[in-house]
Formats: structure tokens, sequence, C-alpha cells
């Protein structure tokens, strides 16, 4: 294990880079994908916007710049191995730019990179993870200690509104748990269209 000093969010970046390199572009090549190109990438620690996602990337679009896509990991998980895991599934959102949700070419790129189970939930495939432990025995474990969320000190609200937020483009509206009962499966976006990840979306307002 290497005994090199970092922060978290540099054992963060170096993780996405080496992920990049040994997992992400091999898987490319090798299935022929075609991606979005010139992805930039910034990975740190904070809250996604889904409560009960583990990983979050935004499209470029939503940058200042309009060219790098930020990646939020949760800060109640601090399992190295998970955390990269989560990130695979992440970066794969990030070569998509968002644009395919959880479907189409993101999850095209997630089964070549060796994501299983639902796409909307992934986990590593036990190839994947002897990949991802080689990372860890380069950076060793991530220098983070998790959040537990049940001893913040902050009360959880009641009787309020609930907020849905389209995972591809963040069109977000507030509506009531009743409301959110009474919207179809093959609900779309009023803004761009898409309907798996909004639906994710409605599922995790609801959990």
């Amino acid at each position: 294990m290497n005994n090199m000093t970092i922060n978290r969010e540099e054992w963060l970046t170096q993780s996405a880079d080496l992920i990049t390199s040994l997992i992400i572009n091999p898987a490319i090549v090798k299935h022929n994908i075609t991606v979005e190109p010139n992805t930039v990438i910034a990975v740190s620690i904070g809250h996604p916007k889904s409560k009960n996602a583990i990983g979050e990337n935004w499209a470029r679009r939503a940058s200042e710049d309009k060219k790098t896509n930020q990646i939020f990991i949760t800060p109640h998980c601090s399992d190295s191995l998970r955390i990269l895991d989560v990130l695979v599934h992440e970066i794969c959102h990030s070569f998509d730019d968002n644009k395919s949700g959880h479907k189409g070419r993101f999850a095209t790129l997630a089964r070549a990179c060796g994501l299983d189970g639902l796409l909307t939930a992934t986990v590593a495939s036990p190839e994947l993870i002897e990949t991802l432990k080689s990372i860890v025995d380069v950076l060793g474990e991530i220098p983070h200690t998790k959040l537990d969320a049940a001893l913040s000190g902050r009360k959880k609200q009641k009787g309020r509104m609930l907020k849905i937020i389209c995972a591809d483009c963040g069109f977000k509206f507030n509506t009531s748990k009743l409301q959110i009962e009474r919207i179809r499966p093959d609900s779309e976006c009023n803004c761009c269209g898409a309907s798996g990840t909004f639906i994710d979306s409605i599922i995790e307002a609801l959990a």
C-alpha cells in the first residue's frame, strides 16, 4: 500500500483518473463505444440533490465553464471499494454527459466496465472489484470519516412538499406525496422529455 499523504479530494481525483485509464478507456476501445469528446471530471464529497443517492453526476452544461462534469459522492459512505464502485457508475454518466439517463449509451458503457445489477443502482462485478482493489492498493483507503445523518441534530420536517428533480436537465418542481403517487410510470419530464431518470427522482422522493 502506498503511504503517501493525500487529502480526500486528491484521493477522489486520482481515483477518477485511474478508473478512466484502467476501466473506462479500455471498455470504450474494446466495445467501440462513441462517447462525448473532451470529458473533464471534477469529483468531491457532497450531498447529492437526491437524498437516497450515493453518487451524482452533473452534466457539463450545469458548470460555469460548460465543459466540466462534476461528481458528488455522499458523505454518508466511507468504504473505499464502494466509493470506487459508485465512481465508475458516475464517470460512465460523465462520458455520456447525462444524455441517455440510465439507458442507451450509458447502459452500454456501464456493462462494458463491469457494472452489474439494475442500471439505476449498479454494483461492481467480481472482476471489476479486483481492479478497484488494485486502486486502493495504490492510493490507500480514502481519508474520509462518514457522517451519520441520524446524529446531525436536524429535525425531519413533516407534511412538507416534496421536490422532484429531473436528473437529466435539472428541471424541478414541488408537489405533495399524494400527487406524486398519481404520476404514471411512463411519465416524462416536461422540460427535456426524459423518462427513466425522471421516474428515479420520483421514487427517491417517495422513499
